[in-house]
This record gives structure tokens, sequence and C-alpha cells, in this order.
């Protein structure tokens, strides 16, 4: 487990789980880098079987950085955590079973919570985002990416408010459910679908 750590002034990754890692708790942690550069994030994990929990995310706000990316992974719980004043929030690309889920998300230049490239059995539930997205992407995103369709996505429950861009947007998905959410005060459009076989 890495539990209790600060992470500050790393450069790409504060934590990089690689070779297909499995098992993994991330809980009570500050993480606290301007991560920047290809590929940079907090957290970037392939494997099975991750919780990361009651974490706090902030000032990776580098145009190419992301808060927490999960790459070909599986069965993925992002619960409970803080993001702030970052570039992009926890992203699943390629990865199946994962659920983000009672986090906070506020003042993110780019997206909020994201399913792409081929991610399937994705849960976005609960959240609360605030002052999110630009005019590309969005507060809550799902979408190819170019590489795969997103499939079987739930976004339900979710407080959505001044999103700075698009809200909820999905593109080139199938199996997108989208129930219960509150948007209120967004700039552009509250949901956005194109190329997509949904349900609202």
């Amino acid at each position: 487990n890495l539990d209790n750590n600060n992470y500050i002034n790393s450069s790409a990754r504060d934590i990089n789980l690689g070779g297909s890692t499995d098992i993994v708790s991330i809980i009570n942690s500050l993480f606290n880098s301007n991560v920047s550069g290809a590929f940079s994030a907090h957290i970037l994990f392939t494997g099975s079987g991750i919780l990361v929990e009651n974490n706090v995310f902030g000032n990776a706000s580098d145009s190419s950085s992301i808060g927490v990316a999960f790459s070909t992974s599986n069965d993925v719980l992002v619960r409970g955590n803080t993001f702030m004043n970052e570039n992009v929030g926890p992203v699943a690309s390629g990865a199946d079973n994962v659920t983000f889920k009672d986090n906070i998300l506020t003042d993110l230049t780019a997206g909020g919570l994201v399913a792409i490239s081929g991610s399937s059995n994705v849960v976005m539930d609960n959240n609360t985002l605030l002052r999110i997205g630009n005019s590309t992407y969005a507060a809550i995103y799902a979408s190819s990416f170019g590489d795969g369709l997103v499939t079987n996505v739930t976004i339900s429950n979710n407080t959505i408010n001044a999103s700075t861009g698009r809200t909820i947007s999905a593109i080139d998905s199938i199996g997108v459910i989208i129930d219960a959410n509150t948007i209120d005060n967004s700039t552009e459009n509250g949901i956005f679908l194109n190329n997509s076989n949904d349900s609202i």
C-alpha cells in the first residue's frame, strides 16, 4: 500500500505503476507537484485492482498533465478525492470496470472526469464539479479519442456548476446512461451527444 505520503516537486510523475501491477491502494496522501511533459500525471497506472481514496491532488496545471491516469487497466475505484487547480482530473483510457465516485473537482482547465479510447463499464457517480472544462472537452467527457468506442458508461447523481465549456459530452460512444445529474450555470451545452447511442 502507498498511503499517507506527500508528493512535492516531482517532474513527470509522482507514482508510476507499470508492468501490469495488481492490487494497490493509494490513500490519504497529498499530491502537490506541478508534473509536466509528455504522459505526465500524479499517478500513471497499468494493471488491475487499484483503490485511490481520500487523497488531495493539486497544481498539475501543465497543458499535457493528467491528475490520475489508468491505461489498459481494470477494476479501479477512485473515491472521495479532491482535485483542484489541475489540467485534467482522473482519466480512464482503454480501461474496464472503473468507478469515479464521491470526488470533488474544482478549477480544472481542460476536463474533469474522463473515459476515452475504448474504455468500458465506467461509472461516474455522485461527484461534485465546479468551474471545469473548455470549448473542446467537458466537465464529464466520454469519447473514442480516435481509438475505440467508449461503451457502457453511467453518469449519475453528479452536481456540475459553472462549467467553462461543455458540461457532459459523449462522442463516439455506445450505452452511455446520463441520469439524475444537476447542471447549473453552464456556459455551453449542458449535454452534448455526437455519433452516440446513449440514454438520457
